[in-house]
């Protein structure tokens, strides 16, 4: 068929509005609702970096604080996540057997601060690797929360705060010795200091957890 000068160019016309429809389509497939981006956003490095981790196999631990200045008598809130590896438990903070060692954080005493409160999660029960008696432990990931108070006569300027966790950790063929991990977690003790947050998304989402379990 001859198309002629007006033909033809009616023709390329029609060709661009095929191509145009044709991209629009690809894109409303790979990008339309209910479908994950290629590269979704990723958390604030800000918000999910810790303020102290610690490696000690089979176990992380990586810690929060939710303030990064508190004047003398303020209180500031600590989280640490636990995360076990597979195939491996802890004791609970709690266990049934009283030669068990415990799961327990401390904050060493430096005069500036003391630990007011900590709140351990329950734990769970398996039967022990012989299958004689029921054990109280941690697996996976848990969370342990507390509350450090400044001291009212600590002194102004940079402080260091060294909070110490023990646990014991047993597979189901052994038992490891028991091990402490030492995090060091900065705090500037100033009497005029603000209510700066840190990590305010993680601990509004351990606050809503908790009220969820009550």
């Amino acid at each position: 068929m001859h198309w002629g000068k007006g033909g033809a160019k009616l023709h390329s016309i029609v060709a661009v509005l095929i191509l145009a429809v044709g991209i629009w389509i690809a894109f409303s497939f790979h990008t339309g609702p209910g479908r994950t981006p290629a590269h979704p956003e990723q958390p604030s490095t800000a918000e999910a970096a810790p303020d102290a981790a610690a490696r000690a196999e089979p176990l992380t631990i990586d810690l929060y604080c939710n303030r990064p200045e508190a004047a003398p008598g303020d209180t500031v809130r600590v989280a640490a996540r636990i995360t076990i590896d597979p195939g491996w438990h802890i004791n609970s903070n709690k266990p049934l057997d009283d030669y068990a060692p415990a799961t327990e954080i401390t904050l060493k005493e430096t005069g500036t601060a003391h630990l007011e409160k900590v709140t351990y999660p329950a734990g769970g029960r398996v039967a022990s690797a012989a299958g004689n008696e029921t054990l109280s432990v941690y697996e996976g990931t848990l969370w342990v929360e507390a509350v450090v108070r400044v001291d009212k006569g600590a002194p102004s300027g940079e402080t260091t705060h060294d909070f110490q966790v023990r646990w014991q950790a047993c597979s189901g063929e052994q038992c490891l010795i028991p091990q402490t991990a030492l995090l060091s977690v900065p705090l500037a003790v100033d009497p005029d200091a603000e209510s700066r947050q840190k990590h305010q998304s993680l601990f509004d989402s351990l606050d809503a957890d908790r009220s969820k379990r009550q």
